[in-house]
């Protein structure tokens, strides 16, 4: 089993690692990595030095790679093992894939956090209330997945502790957990963020009449939270039995409608997911409108899908077809 741990400043992350440490994990720390790469580089070891090292690393290899090189130690050694801090999305994708991959957020309110880095700081050191508050908001909140996002992070954790109480409830709560993990697994890991996203888009497809293709799209916005979703259809207004020369020219696809329907109105930085690779038309709107990857269930068919491919390479906009582990998700009203 390996335990990822993720969190907030001062919110006890060092408390649980030091309890599974007791309990005979092996601990593989993200900070150790960095500092021995700093060290191999004669530079001073400080937290910009170690964010800026960890950024450059990703960026030259993947934005997973620290992660993934302390997974791949942790599997050599085998056994029990904890990662951490996991404050990236590129690495929380690369280790959420991993069958044997948890990930524990730990939190605490943050008026008890700030009493707690007072605890622990020098005279020197301690800021007001206000200014934690903001160091805080700056590390809670990236679109790019190589830097610290903490807030994505605890919301995509298997399990969240709340550790406003005692080390002896802090500990109560670990062995919780680890209660949990014994049951059985997939009762634990429930639909990925990734499947279940695709799979309102193939239910917005569902939603078309349009025979062949039905074609759905999920507009995701860096919270994880959906902000549009659209299916192949006529313009507003238009009637789909009207006698068109070639219906396929006047069809709304998918991907453009669910840009549309955006109730926010930007889709800056967003994640799509579709049923069928976009046409070209789409991949223009796609990257017009800022969208920064795109997960996708079918190839296109169409020529276009070629040259869409091509502009979106140029546009900088990932793509990456994803194949579901379940074949169906049944729905029962």
């Amino acid at each position: 089993m390996i335990i990822g741990i993720t969190g907030t400043a001062f919110s006890g992350k060092s408390s649980v690692v030091d309890f599974l440490v007791e309990k005979g994990f092996k601990h593989y720390s993200v900070n150790y990595f960095l500092e021995e790469e700093i060290q191999k580089r004669g530079l001073i070891i400080t937290e910009e030095t170690m964010s800026a090292i960890r950024e450059q690393i990703n960026s030259l290899n993947h934005p997973g790679f620290v992660g993934e090189k302390l997974y791949e130690k942790a599997k050599i050694a085998g056994g029990d093992c904890i990662i951490e801090p996991i404050t990236t999305i590129g690495e929380l994708e690369i280790l959420k894939a991993k069958e044997d991959f948890y990930l524990i957020a730990v939190d605490a309110e943050s008026k008890i956090r700030y009493n707690r880095s007072i605890e622990k700081k020098d005279e020197l050191d301690v800021i007001t209330y206000d200014e934690f508050l903001e160091e805080e908001n700056e590390e809670l909140l990236s679109y790019d997945i190589s830097k610290q996002n903490l807030g994505r992070c605890i919301e995509l954790a298997d399990f969240i502790i709340l550790n406003n109480g005692s080390v002896d409830e802090l500990h109560k709560e670990i062995n919780k957990i680890f209660g949990e993990i014994g049951t059985d697994k997939k009762e634990i890991k429930t639909l990925s963020e990734d499947e279940f996203f695709l799979g309102v888009a193939i239910l917005a497809g569902k939603r078309s009449k349009d025979p062949n293709p039905k074609n759905g799209s999920c507009l995701v916005n860096g919270f994880g939270k959906i902000i549009g979703i659209g299916w192949n259809c006529f313009p507003e207004g238009c009637l789909d039995n009207e006698p068109l020369r070639l219906k396929e020219n006047f069809v709304c696809h998918s991907q453009l409608n669910s840009l549309l329907n955006s109730p926010t109105g930007s889709a800056q930085g967003s994640t799509m997911y579709v049923g069928i690779f976009p046409c070209l038309e789409c991949a223009k709107g796609i990257i017009q409108a800022g969208v920064k990857k795109i997960f996708y269930l079918e190839e296109n068919e169409l020529n276009s899908s070629k040259e869409a491919k091509e502009i979106l390479n140029l546009a900088g906009v990932k793509y990456e077809q994803k194949i579901p582990k379940e074949d169906k998700i049944e729905l029962e009203f």
